[in-house]
């Protein structure tokens, strides 16, 4: 097995595993918000440990300018 077939696999079996937890989460009743706002800090973190200062900076640019439709301001939930 080839290191990119591996690294498929290993994302493959988190993306599983993460929505497997999640529905559980929503079938005990956590509100979806709070679930999606659990993994979205614990992602800001994990990436924040990774990069560099100025590599954090521009992907939290990057996330702003993709994502910000202009018709909200503020906390959407």
């Amino acid at each position: 097995m080839d290191d990119m077939q591996e690294e498929d696999e290993h994302i493959l079996k988190i993306s599983i595993e993460t929505m497997d937890m999640c529905t559980k989460f929503l079938e005990d009743g956590a509100p979806p918000m709070a679930i999606a706002g659990v993994l979205m800090a614990t992602a800001s973190r994990m990436y924040q440990d990774a990069l560099s200062p100025h590599e954090w900076e521009m992907l939290l640019d990057s996330v702003k300018e993709t994502t910000t439709c202009g018709k909200h301001k503020g906390t959407m939930h």
